[in-house]
């Protein structure tokens, strides 16, 4: 087993944390905890990329929309209301949160 300092990981700072100016904070977090920074990089993700990435199954998008289905309900946000459909299996309307997010929406789910 390798020593923690060793091992590799990758952190990534999504787009609200970004937006917010918190990249610098979790950078010094990571180094003051005596991590090293081996590369460091801001990339924009592309509608290509983004789909090659996940799956587009319907058990996987399934599972993704009732995964969103349930934060909008505890947080008490009417996805109804934020995305026209409550239905998980829409996962055109469930799929595409990420893409509105990153496009600048300011909704609730890019909060």
């Amino acid at each position: 087993m390798t020593h923690p300092k060793e091992e590799m990981t990758l952190a990534l700072v999504k787009p609200d944390g970004v937006k917010r100016g918190l990249t610098g904070e979790i950078v010094r977090r990571i180094e003051q905890r005596g991590l090293k920074i081996a590369a460091l990089r801001m990339e924009w993700a592309t509608r290509e990329k983004i789909d090659g990435h996940y799956p587009k199954d319907q058990k996987w998008i399934s599972r993704l929309g009732e995964k969103t289905l349930g934060t909008y309900q505890k947080y008490n946000i009417s996805a109804k209301e934020k995305l026209g459909t409550d239905d998980p299996r829409m996962d055109f309307r469930f799929y595409d949160i990420g893409s509105d997010c990153k496009n600048g929406g300011s909704g609730s789910a890019c909060d």
